[in-house]
């Protein structure tokens, strides 16, 4: 599983597709995570040999505030096809997909 609840999840490419799902407790469906459809701002430039993203996230939609109360993060980037890799801000033991596989951001 995604580890402890809640949690929110959001995937971008290179292309500019977006994805979200927020995941609130053990009771729910793929379906019910599938339908929260964050307001949610995102953005993507492909340059020769890299490609940058910028998203905002609307944490209130989730119940987040930056109060200055530690949130858990994990970024990941997998790069598809010809020597596939995966990277992650906060080194992964297992799947990047478990809570202890997050690191800490604070809001100041």
């Amino acid at each position: 599983g995604m580890g402890q609840y809640p949690w929110v999840q959001f995937i971008l490419n290179a292309k500019g597709a977006f994805f979200d799902q927020w995941g609130q407790d053990d009771t729910q469906s793929y379906t019910d995570r599938l339908a929260a459809n964050f307001n949610c701002e995102w953005a993507t430039k492909v340059e020769d040999g890299r490609w940058t993203a910028e998203l905002r996230i609307p944490l209130e939609e989730f119940g987040c505030a930056p109060s200055g109360e530690p949130l858990r993060l994990e970024i990941v980037r997998n790069v598809q096809g010809e020597g596939p890799e995966i990277s992650a801000w906060f080194p992964s033991i297992g799947g990047h997909a478990e809570e202890l596989n997050r690191g800490w951001i604070v809001f100041e």
